[in-house]
């Protein structure tokens, strides 16, 4: 990834037509996050494994954000969620700052790891140039 400044990313997989399994500040990816210099998005609560089940109106506390949906349904979901006027106006949806990355086992430890760093550094670098 290049050395400019990066926005802050929801890390999530989309669960259906409305909910979203989000991860926190306690989750796998946190730590990835604060070493590759990217803010997380999701600043409430996460349950003892790292995410929480919410629903999407629930992003809306970060307009600059981007999204990382995790998961090979996402392209799929987020596009039904974006044709809903109450998502639609999702600034992230809107405006097309969405990273979609295939599955990853988020308990996986450090191959998991591993995969989203590569994966979210290519899919980053292929989206901003």
């Amino acid at each position: 990834m290049s050395g400019r400044e990066r926005r802050p990313l929801y890390v999530l997989s989309v669960l259906d037509g409305r909910r979203v399994l989000i991860h926190g500040r306690n989750s796998l990816y946190q730590d990835l996050l604060d070493r590759l210099g990217i803010e997380n998005a999701w600043t409430g609560p996460s349950g003892p494994y790292g995410h929480a089940t919410v629903t999407m109106d629930r992003l809306t506390g970060r307009p600059d954000a981007g999204l990382v949906n995790i998961g090979s349904e996402g392209k799929r979901a987020l596009e039904a969620l974006a044709a809903l006027p109450l998502f639609a106006g999702l600034p992230f949806l809107r405006e097309g700052r969405v990273t979609i990355l295939p599955p990853i086992l988020f308990y996986g430890g450090v191959p998991a790891a591993e995969r989203f760093v590569r994966l979210l550094g290519e899919r980053l670098v292929q989206r901003d140039g």
